[in-house]
């Protein structure tokens, strides 16, 4: 099995200025002043393109396909994937803390709902923990995401996706391997904790389900620059960077039972 790993796209589109309310105005002076100088949405294309000559039996993306949040941004991001699947790629989907900027829009809730159902088997994963099997993996996928403060991009999980980690890591994977996605590294690349106000809320309870799981690979995004790190088990932590900036992507394989991956780049 060949799997592609892949996070923050961060589409950002023109946009009215009515319609930046609330944290959106600081994500658009982030987009206007820094970001649109080192993100480009050609190369989310790029990759996109690349993969229809070799479709991968899975795209896993582990968020921040906006910038702002905008139901608009996200549509566009995900056009393209469509057509993977049409070609037999099954995609899944995280959530980021862009996806979720802010409270109360309800055209974006339900375009990032949609998203969820559309890839991932029809089932959300706010609070619920949906697993899906495909081949010899077993794939958990985490809802850390909720809005936030104006200066705040950390996570957060619901007290029903721990409790359904819990009861899972009691079960066994009957010979698949199980891998993790989230959105928040549980550790920088020296393995210190990320700063509170960009971290995942109890980073150190996930590293210990990780190994009561048998979790082999917890992939994530966030950080723009790739990096990995072993964490506690047998478990590797696989941050992809930005496709749109670092230009990096994870190519991992499984056979046998056996996981190997590299880091790949588009640049």
């Amino acid at each position: 099995m060949r799997i592609l790993h892949c996070s923050d796209i961060h589409e950002c589109l023109p946009f009215n200025w009515e319609d930046l309310r609330g944290k959106r105005y600081l994500g658009c002076l982030n987009w206007l002043f820094h970001r649109r100088w080192s993100h480009h949405s050609a190369l989310w294309l790029d990759f996109i393109e690349r993969l229809q000559d070799e479709p991968p039996d899975i795209l896993a993306i582990t968020g921040d396909l906006a910038q702002l949040g905008t139901a608009t941004e996200m549509s566009l991001a995900v056009q393209p994937l469509y057509d993977l699947e049409q070609l037999g790629v099954r995609i899944l989907f995280v959530p980021g803390n862009h996806d979720d900027y802010i409270a109360h829009d309800q055209e974006a809730i339900a375009c990032l709902n949609k998203i969820k159902a559309d890839f991932n088997g029809g089932q959300d994963n706010a609070s619920q923990l949906p697993v899906i099997s495909s081949g010899n993996a077993e794939f958990i996928l985490l809802s850390q995401v909720r809005p936030m403060g104006l200066t705040a991009s950390g996570g957060f999980m619901a007290e029903e996706q721990w409790q359904a980690l819990e009861e899972l890591s009691k079960t066994d994977a009957n010979g698949k391997t199980r891998i993790v996605l989230g959105h928040y590294p549980l550790c920088d690349a020296h393995g210190h904790k990320l700063s509170k106000a960009r971290s995942l809320q109890d980073s150190p309870r996930l590293q210990g389900l990780l190994a009561k799981l048998g979790a082999r690979l917890y992939l994530c995004g966030h950080i723009h620059k790739p990096f990995e790190i072993a964490l506690p088990g047998d478990c590797a932590q696989l941050v992809a960077g930005s496709i749109t900036s670092a230009g990096s992507f994870y190519e991992i394989n499984l056979n046998a039972g056996s996981v190997t991956w590299e880091r790949k780049s588009i640049l």
